[in-house]
């Protein structure tokens, strides 16, 4: 009677187990698919352990082949100690780092996983064939130059004027020649001048499309040669604070704007736009005070400048180039009581236009390996 009761107890205690371990197989996420096993092949216990046939860690134990983080896909117990089908195991052959889980062909890590073929940095993540800057994205590197005749230089006289050579100094600089200049003297960007730079873009584009660089000046004569009805601001020492002469200078950035919206539509690539040197005053040309709206646009220009790939949905790219700091010192870089250079300042910034075109791959060579075929 006794050994009936206890075997009543045995087997009670065994079913709460095994319900038991399966709520917790079923409920936990911890015991679901995908979390890779912690136990090995067989359980703890010996052979022959203290349990019946069907007590705790058979060889379907505590680490079935669902549980969590064990590499085996059986139990605790050995066929000892507990029964041959003892509560679900903790840690199957799917659970932590097994075939579906974090690490496994599929998981973090995976062939699918992060840095897996298709994951992060894989053959179609970022860095990836596919992915940014991979052989399948966006190449936005520089076009290679094919010829020279895809690059264009175009602005006012301190691009073409008899007082220098700046022209031929550009093309010595590069080692080859460009285009003809559209540069013409006394031209300005939005108002004033004898004539407008943007529609000089037209000219280029009808006489042949292909351009992927335009080296750029212009800006001043729209101060120094006003309009009709604005003010003479190169002889006001206060002109950087007269709302006229402010007028000009905004008038001139929104006419640059729209011509490098102009400029990304035809598909050219790069700006190099160089600024002013602080000139000699007074002179003829210059007048009295052409310094202080020239410090007044400077900024203005760079800013407008620097925001020109963001203006453009990064199609085209400006490099600003300002001339202060190249001509600091040099007053031998002047025409005599000019405000223009002579051929030893054209020389001066062509240099530095060439510098930066080298040094951001612009109309390089395929040979060079910087740019875009």
């Amino acid at each position: 009677m006794l050994d009936n009761t206890i075997s009543k107890l045995l087997a009670s205690f065994f079913a709460a187990s095994v319900l038991s371990a399966c709520a917790a197989e079923t409920s936990d996420p911890v015991n679901r698919p995908g979390r890779g096993g912690n136990a090995g092949s067989s359980g703890a216990s010996g052979s022959g352990g203290a349990g019946a046939a069907s007590g705790f860690g058979g060889s379907s134990g505590t680490a079935g082949s669902f549980g969590a983080s064990g590499s085996g896909n059986q139990g605790f117990g050995g066929a000892g100690g507990g029964g041959s089908s003892g509560a679900a195991g903790v840690g199957g052959s799917d659970g932590v780092g097994g075939s579906d889980g974090v690490g496994g062909s599929n998981g973090v890590g995976g062939s699918n996983g992060v840095g897996g073929s298709n994951g992060v940095g894989g053959s179609n993540g970022v860095g990836g064939d596919a992915g940014a800057a991979g052989s399948g994205g966006n190449d936005n590197r520089p076009p290679c130059m094919k010829n020279p005749n895809q690059v264009i230089s175009m602005g006012d006289s301190y691009m073409n004027w008899g007082t220098h050579t700046f022209p031929q100094d550009l093309n010595a600089a590069a080692g080859v020649t460009f285009r003809p200049t559209y540069a013409i003297g006394g031209f300005s960007m939005g108002s004033g001048g004898i004539g407008l730079i943007p529609p000089l873009f037209d000219t280029a584009v009808a006489q042949n499309k292909d351009i992927i660089a335009i080296v750029l000046d212009g800006g001043g004569n729209d101060l120094l040669i006003p309009a009709l009805g604005r003010p003479d601001c190169k002889n006001m020492a206060n002109a950087a604070t007269n709302t006229g002469c402010q007028a000009i200078v905004t008038d001139a950035l929104a006419a640059a704007k729209a011509l490098t919206q102009k400029v990304a539509a035809a598909g050219v690539h790069d700006v190099i736009y160089f600024f002013y040197p602080h000139v000699p005053e007074p002179t003829a040309l210059g007048g009295s005070h052409p310094n202080v709206m020239l410090d007044y646009a400077l900024p203005r220009v760079k800013a407008f400048c620097d925001g020109v790939a963001a203006d453009t949905q990064d199609r085209v790219h400006c490099w600003f180039i300002d001339t202060i700091p190249l001509f600091q010192g040099h007053s031998e870089y002047f025409a005599p009581a000019d405000v223009h250079e002579n051929s030893q300042g054209s020389r001066a910034i062509a240099n530095a236009v060439v510098d930066v075109m080298k040094k951001n791959c612009i109309a390089q060579p395929a040979s060079s390996g910087c740019c875009r075929p």
